[in-house]
This record gives structure tokens, C-alpha cells and sequence, in this order.
């Protein structure tokens, strides 16, 4: 016979969870720390097991806490759901879609549809939060956003799939090869990624370092890291000062091209996938709406053209940060 949970004591435990201590946690509920530390006790009885471990410094979830936590955020997450779909279905409310996105699709992709869907007669208002998609994923669990906008890629291991979660595919994002100018493989058609063996290397977020790091293993190397920034116009500035090169998604380049790059098709290299993570069953039809209009642009934008040899002007570079050195093995 398994325990019963109380919905109540599940909430309480998140907050203290979240904030990571007894007496921050009593503070925002408006409780007394030991009335809050009785209603822990009280839970971790009905589980015959300790969620919390406390100390001076406040608390640490054991590991079976780590487990209750996520299906406390997935219950807060389908109650925020609940109170939502019926407020719509009263019409209580605008029709409002709280949105979460990784940083290269906020200007390439979401601001112009936050503005097509704000011109439509049945246009939704778009509230837009910029998070990476781990964090932006936990945000539809807990209720926080109604969509994550969220990549992925083939080679790079995923969570298991939330069973609160649906996934609705948007298209693929094609990467790139980003080097400088006036490297010697610039005006190259297309390039394999061995080509670049010997070169520096400037990596992106945890994700996208994860896939260089296992696309350049499948060719045979190990690429020389030397700088790490999920900021695509840092990195852009890097490539074209000399000091690297990089691999990019396109939809990157969208919204800004630096004209001292040139971005190069990788032969035989997968895409990453783009895709709008709601809550299951979600009711919200202004969601459906957005995930089309983001489809939509992924596809028939084209991407940024790369500048013509007339109007380039190359950061000048020394020999040695043009051409690729091999390395001593």
C-alpha cells in the first residue's frame, strides 16, 4: 500500500526546496519556522523516508527529495495549468501566452512574431522570458510559462521525457563552420569538419559544446578549446578578430551577420532540432497558434546572406591566426 501524499504538504516542501532553507521558506508562507519544520517532519513520515538535510547553512534535498521535488513542480505546474484553461474558457481573461526561449531564437525567431501576432485580429499577446532550455523547461513544469521554445540535438543525451510534457516539432536549424576573412577556407563552398583539426576553437553553451565535442570525436580529433560563450556576437567578434573559428546554428546569424565572418556548410554534419514544449493536454489554443507562426519563420526567413568580397573588410591578422597549425600529436 503506498502512501497517500497530502497536495498541501507537497506544495509546502517546493517552497522550502526552492528557496533552500526552513526560515526563508516560513517567511514567504507566512508561517512560523517550527510550525514549517513540523509539516517536514509530518511529510517525511508519510514517506518513511528524510527529504531534507538540514544544517546551519539551511537545507540540501537527499535524494529522494530530488525525486519528490520534480513531481511537486509537475503538480503546481498542472494547477497553474487548471486555473488557467478554465479562466480562458470563462473568458476572464486576454489571451495572453507566457513564452520562454534560448537567447539565438529571441530575435531571429519570437520578436517578429511577438509583432505579426500582435497585428493579427486574433492575435495572442506574447510576455517573453529568455532562458536556456533546461531552465525554460522546469519554468513549464512549475507553472511559470505556458511554452518553452527549446533545441536539440541528435548526438547530445536528453532527459527522459516528462510524461506532463508534449513536444511540438518547428523544423531543423542547420550549423554552420564560422570562421574569419581571411581564413584559406573562407571562400570554400562547403567543408568537412576535420578541416579545422588544427584550428581554436571558441564553444557555446554546455549543450552545444557537448555536440562539438562529439561531432569532432566522430572525425577523428579532439578540437583545442580556447574560449566559451553562449553570446553569438561575442563569438562572431572572436572568429573575425583571428582568434578561432566556431560552429554555429544559422538561426544565429539572422538577426546579425559580423562582416569579418564568413559562415561555411559542414558536409555530413546533422542539425540541431527546434521544438515548443507545453504541458500535456494543455487547452490553450493561443499556444497552437504561436508554435505555426514560429514554424513559419523558421522556414521562409531566409537566412542572413554572407557579405559580397566588395564590402568586406577584414580585421587584419597575422599568418600564424589565418592559417591552421597543425599541433605536435
Amino acid at each position: 500500500m503506498y502512501p497517500e501524499l497530502d497536495p498541501k504538504l507537497l506544495i509546502t516542501f517546493r517552497a522550502v526546496a526552492l528557496k533552500g532553507s526552513l526560515s526563508a521558506a516560513a517567511r514567504d508562507l507566512g508561517w512560523t519556522q517550527p510550525a514549517l519544520g513540523q509539516q517536514m517532519r509530518r511529510l517525511e513520515r508519510s514517506l518513511g523516508t528524510r527529504l531534507l538535510d538540514r544544517s546551519s547553512r539551511g537545507v540540501r534535498l537527499t535524494r529522494a527529495g530530488e525525486v519528490l521535488l520534480k513531481h511537486a513542480d509537475a503538480v503546481v505546474g498542472r494547477l497553474s495549468l487548471a486555473a488557467y484553461d478554465v479562466r480562458a474558457v470563462l473568458r476572464e481573461r486576454d489571451e495572453v501566452v507566457r513564452l520562454a526561449s534560448f537567447p539565438s531564437a529571441c530575435a531571429a525567431l519570437v520578436a517578429p512574431v511577438i509583432v505579426d501576432l500582435s497585428r493579427s485580429a486574433d492575435g495572442a499577446e506574447i510576455r517573453l522570458t529568455q532562458k536556456e532550455p533546461p531552465e525554460a523547461t522546469r519554468a513549464v513544469l512549475r507553472g511559470e510559462v505556458d511554452a518553452a521554445l527549446v533545441f536539440h540535438y541528435d548526438d547530445v543525451p536528453e532527459p527522459d521525457p516528462d510524461p506532463g510534457m508534449d513536444r511540438i516539432s518547428l523544423g531543423r536549424d542547420d550549423l554552420l563552420a564560422l570562421v574569419a576573412v581571411g581564413h584559406p577556407l573562407a571562400a570554400a563552398p562547403a567543408i568537412r569538419l576535420e578541416q579545422l583539426d588544427a584550428a581554436t576553437w571558441i564553444s557555446g553553451c554546455p549543450r552545444c559544446r557537448a555536440h562539438l565535442l562529439t561531432a569532432t570525436a566522430k572525425r577523428g580529433f579532439r578540437p583545442d578549446i580556447r574560449h566559451a560563450t553562449d553570446d553569438y556576437m561575442v563569438v562572431q567578434q572572436l572568429v573575425a578578430s583571428g582568434v578561432g573559428v566556431s560552429l554555429v546554428p544559422r538561426l544565429a546569424l539572422r538577426a546579425y551577420q559580423h562582416p569579418g565572418v564568413a559562415p561555411l556548410p559542414v558536409d555530413a554534419l546533422p542539425p540541431r532540432h527546434l521544438s515548443l514544449l507545453v504541458p500535456h493536454a494543455s487547452q490553450h489554443p493561443s499556444v497552437h497558434r504561436l508554435a505555426d507562426a514560429l514554424r513559419d519563420v523558421l522556414v521562409n526567413e531566409a537566412p542572413a546572406a554572407p557579405p559580397t568580397p566588395a564590402t568586406l573588410r577584414p580585421v587584419p591578422a597575422s599568418p600564424a591566426a589565418a592559417l591552421p597549425v597543425r599541433r605536435p600529436a
